[in-house]
């Protein structure tokens, strides 16, 4: 009688215990994401606030590669589409009604300019995609990332937090990071993605770690992405790029 009261008072204790740990767990997530969503709130980039600012720095992803100006078009289209505009020059009309009137002027402008970028998008060399991505936003996180640093310090905290945390078990751990997921907009997630898809060094800064490794490997551990459309990719080899750099244990 004895041993079986010494029995059920440990494990009432272990269930009060896990109790407790789980409320601590609950409290310090929950301030994160409370974090999260009011650093969130007060991005600003150019005329862009909130989540809006991270079309901002797409777009400036885009900029700083005169190619990706058409790749957003070229990315609506299949290869022998891509391949007949390449060698008419022209946007044929089987093509045009798959683009919107933005995606036309932007290809339409780097045809004025010649084949180059079209040329580039079919070439599906891992070395030059990756070579290009990272250039660009090697460019384009220069003079703006510092705007965004916050926010991917404490997202990358949080899964972190959800990662390590002694408080939970395991098979509680993919539960919240989908919560976390389900906090997060397309324009964020596509950020969250080009800052981690490889190896960025910025001038001066050699020392600041991007997503890419630590961040990278977390999203992908979680499939925090998941949500992501392929098609809102610059190049489909960046996909590729990004499992193939992140693809490891966080």
């Amino acid at each position: 009688m004895q041993n079986r009261e010494i029995k059920q008072t440990k494990k009432m204790l272990e269930e009060q215990l896990k109790d407790s740990n789980k409320q601590r767990f609950d409290s310090t997530f929950f301030q994160l994401l409370t974090l999260h969503n009011d650093i969130t709130s007060k991005l600003s980039d150019t005329e862009s606030l909130g989540r809006e600012a991270f079309r901002s720095f797409h777009s400036r992803i885009i900029l700083s590669d005169p190619d990706f100006q058409c790749f957003p078009a070229l990315q609506k289209l299949d290869r022998e589409e891509i391949r007949r505009i390449k060698d008419s020059r022209v946007i044929l009309e089987g093509a045009a009604v798959k683009l919107d009137a933005a995606d036309v002027a932007n290809l339409q402008t780097v045809l004025e300019g010649g084949v180059a970028g079209l040329e580039n998008y079919l070439d599906d060399s891992i070395t030059l995609q990756e070579n290009k991505i990272r250039q660009a936003y090697t460019k384009a996180a220069e003079l703006h990332v510092d705007k965004y640093s916050h926010y991917f310090r404490n997202l990358y905290h949080t899964l972190r937090f959800v990662r390590e945390s002694p408080l939970i078990d395991d098979s509680e751990r993919p539960r919240y990071a989908k919560y976390v997921r389900s906090q997060l907009s397309e324009p964020e997630l596509l950020c969250l993605f080009y800052n981690s898809i490889t190896k960025i060094e910025l001038p001066g800064r050699e020392k600041m770690e991007l997503g890419y490794p630590k961040m990278g490997k977390l999203l992908h551990h979680y499939d925090i992405l998941q949500n992501l459309p392929p098609r809102s990719l610059l190049h489909p080899s960046h996909l590729t790029i990004f499992k193939a750099n992140n693809g490891g244990v966080a």
